[in-house]
Parts: structure tokens; C-alpha cells; sequence
């Protein structure tokens, strides 16, 4: 069961990262556009989005603005910080 669930959670990630990569080879990863203190609602403003390599993304960020508008922050998120889904409230407010 344990190497199941180690297998769903390698072929997930592998489906993410090919969704969000781009015809050049690299991958989509929001950050942080200016400090975000927990409690705050992120809006369309709060983040930027930027091509990295594969190898540099990590594989609990979300690769689309919209996946982060309207969910709040749980902990503090630095300006030009990746923003991991982690760090967000489950489901949009």
C-alpha cells in the first residue's frame, strides 16, 4: 500500500510539473510580489509568475495565478518568495 501511494504521489507531481512547462523546456512558479503577512487574502496583484528550470521548482507550488486568488496566507510569504500551496488555506475565501 505504502509503495501505491509513493507511486500516485511521483505520477501527481510528474503531471503537474509537464502541465505547467512551457515550449521552452522551463516551468511556471508564482511568486510573492510583495510581503504577505498571514491573514491576508491573496488577490491577482499579490503574485508574479516566472519561468524556472524544472529542477528548480518546487513540487508543492501551484503554477497558475488563478490557483491562488482568494485563499489566504497562513504564514508569512517574503517578497520574490516562491509561494507553496502549503503556505495557503485549503479552499478560497
Amino acid at each position: 500500500m505504502k509503495r501505491l501511494v509513493a507511486l500516485c504521489t511521483v505520477v501527481v507531481q510528474a503531471a503537474t510539473l509537464l502541465g505547467c512547462m512551457r515550449g521552452n523546456g522551463r516551468v511556471n512558479v508564482v511568486l510573492a510580489s510583495r510581503d504577505l503577512k498571514a491573514g491576508t487574502i491573496v488577490r491577482s496583484a499579490d503574485v508574479n509568475i516566472v519561468d524556472v528550470e524544472p529542477k528548480d521548482a518546487p513540487p508543492s507550488s501551484p503554477y497558475l495565478r488563478s490557483q491562488f486568488i482568494g485563499h489566504r496566507v497562513l504564514t508569512p510569504i517574503a517578497k520574490d518568495q516562491v509561494i507553496l500551496t502549503t503556505e495557503l488555506s485549503p479552499e478560497a475565501k
